[in-house]
């Protein structure tokens, strides 16, 4: 019997079913399936497929793919990006999967290029800070279906050297684009937005309506060294409400209506001179405290989450304050794993290493696996930029 004597949607129902090697290769077999699976309704359907399969292992502690970036000065090659699991079985709970080739146009720009965010398998990459007269270029890169985008150069020009900018990637549910959003500022004002969108293919400024709840005077310098999350459809970061103020704002951007918004704060976090980091926690948001309380070298966690979306009275203490460091300094935390455990990076003796924190127990685990790495973003393999006309292969 002849492959091609199946209706498509037949096809294309048995096609998603395949783990996502056989998928990339089986496009080989005739031209009908390669026309499947380069289709965009088999492209979010696998996509979809694929997340729910990763949501049922995280609920039965089986893991969680993570993407995360490691940089050493003067080190090229393909094993600075790396796919981990949360796996039980091993010794530091973390077992590194496989590290994906990386286009040369990546290496070329490697000490430039930044990673923006991860989405849905896609990745975005660019060159965050002062504006040089030739920059590198934005990038968004699938290493699943080894395919990347260079994006155009932006519409907001330089004015001078100390023009600086930020950039976050984020994705539209409602119109299924991905997007990317620029911010310049020069000194301590607000220079301009733009939004990049992959299905228009084009830069867009925002209007100054649409700017007028982003604090303007901060410069991209402080964006950069926030935590940012990418939640329900928008950005999120926590700022301070104005220059001359202690009170801090959690200021989203939501990649659907193009525009900025405000949430407020747990009564206790706004007005606190101690570090604050905003993370996605599983289907929430959570705000990481870093308190010392005044004692020397005693560190201890405060984690507040929202449980229902832009409600301030959800805001939710979960820690029972029993998480605490004595004689090493907690830094910057890197995410919540599938198990709702922070891992974050500590400073013991002028070394960085990485743990595991439970706030339901108060334990404190070793990640010996994640030592050296800057960044965790969840990583699904997808098949986002397959069909993309502009796409790169390598």
């Amino acid at each position: 019997m002849s492959i091609n004597c199946f209706p498509e949607e037949i096809v294309a129902d048995i096609l998603v079913r395949l783990p996502f090697k056989s998928v990339i290769k089986v496009r080989r077999v005739c031209k009908t399936w390669n026309s499947v699976i380069k289709s965009c309704t088999f492209i979010d359907t696998y996509l979809r497929r694929s997340l729910l399969i990763q949501s049922e292992h995280e609920n039965n502690s089986d893991g969680r793919h993570h993407l995360l970036l490691r940089k050493k000065n003067g080190w090229y090659g393909n094993s600075y990006y790396s796919y981990y699991g949360n796996i039980l079985s091993s010794p530091s709970g973390y077992t590194e999967l496989i590290k994906p080739a990386i286009p040369d146009v990546i290496k070329r720009c490697f000490s430039h290029l930044s990673m923006v965010g991860t989405c849905n398998g896609i990745i975005c990459l660019a060159h965050d800070g002062l504006l040089q007269d030739e920059d590198a270029p934005t990038i968004i890169w699938n290493p699943s279906v080894r395919k990347y985008v260079i994006l155009p150069s932006p519409s907001i020009k330089k004015n001078n050297f100390k023009d600086t900018q930020t950039y976050f990637f984020g994705y539209d549910s409602l119109t299924n684009d991905y997007k990317v959003l620029r911010i310049v500022t020069v000194r301590n004002s607000l220079l301009g937005v733009e939004v990049y969108s992959l299905a228009k293919g084009c830069w867009t400024s925002l209007s100054t309506a649409a700017t007028a709840v982003f604090p303007a005077y901060l410069c991209s310098g402080f964006l950069r060294k926030s935590k940012d999350a990418f939640f329900n459809g928008a950005m999120h970061w926590v700022l301070p409400r104005d220059r001359n103020s202690n009170e801090h704002v959690i200021v989203s951007f939501d990649f659907g209506t193009e525009l900025f918004h405000e949430i407020a704060m747990p009564e206790g976090f706004r007005k606190t001179g101690c570090p604050c980091y905003i993370l996605r926690y599983g289907e929430s948001l959570a705000l990481v405290q870093i308190d010392n309380g005044g004692e020397h070298f005693v560190y201890a966690l405060h984690l507040w989450v929202l449980k229902a979306y832009v409600e301030v009275k959800s805001w939710t203490k979960l820690d029972n304050n029993n998480v605490l460091f004595k004689g090493y300094r907690p830094t910057t935390p890197l995410g919540f794993n599938g198990s709702d455990e922070l891992v974050m990076k500590i400073l013991v003796g002028g070394d960085r290493r990485a743990i595991v924190v439970d706030f339901k127990t108060g334990n404190k685990n070793a990640a010996t696996a994640l030592d050296g790495y800057s960044s965790m973003n969840p990583f699904v393999e997808s098949l986002i930029l397959l069909s993309q006309p502009n796409a790169v292969s390598y």
